[in-house]
């Protein structure tokens, strides 16, 4: 749980400087009323989700690709044209700003 407490806050700082600095219109659906958070990017609950089969992961990774695009987003219109996605990996064998590893090496 520590790895995902800290996990979590290192990628909720970072994405809210990217959202300032690209897209700082959207800024205002970040902001949480709390006294130790001023913004919230992450769910407080952590679900562990075992990754057993080609098929469960697949349904997960669409999930993930398909989150920027959410309407309370709007951060791209297509999966592949989020940059912090892993998106055009699958869809257009290109690496992303970080480096992907293919997940069906760990399958």
């Amino acid at each position: 749980m520590d790895f995902m407490r800290d996990f979590k806050k290192f990628t909720s700082t970072m994405i809210r400087k990217q959202v300032e600095l690209n897209r700082p219109e959207i800024l205002s659906r970040l902001r949480y009323s709390s006294k130790t958070q001023i913004f919230k990017v992450w769910q407080d609950r952590y679900d562990e989700v075992y990754l057993e089969n080609q098929k469960l992961t697949e349904i997960k990774l669409d999930y993930i690709h398909n989150n920027p695009l959410q309407e309370k987003w709007q951060l791209a219109q297509r999966p592949e044209d989020y940059q912090y996605s892993s998106a055009c990996f699958y869809e257009l064998d290109e690496q992303p700003l970080l480096k992907v590893t293919h997940y069906k090496e760990f399958l």
